[in-house]
């Protein structure tokens, strides 16, 4: 077996398994936008090519130029987007 096909079908593998999948996600990180505002305010960790691939702001947002970084993490703070809402842009 190829090295390809094994990275295949761990990719496979590890996307099909939602709980794998959310557990990795937890450590591998490398945005973090924070949404709402005062004490309605919520962090989310994530991938910043999930964000990119399904919003033109977030693709624009996290570019080199735009962005804020603390540790290597691009750092977000949109306090006019609710949590709910960003949770289903999550999804």
């Amino acid at each position: 077996m190829s090295a390809i096909t094994d990275v295949s079908s761990l990719y496979v593998r590890l996307t099909s398994d939602e709980d794998a999948f959310e557990h990795i996600q937890i450590y591998h990180f490398d945005a973090k936008i924070i949404v709402g505002a005062n004490e309605n305010a919520v962090s989310f960790l994530t991938h910043s090519v999930k964000l990119r691939q399904r919003s033109e702001f977030f693709n624009i947002a996290l570019s080199n130029t735009w962005i804020r970084r603390e540790n290597g993490v691009a750092v977000i703070h949109k306090p006019d987007i609710s949590p709910e809402l960003f949770e289903e842009i999550l999804k």
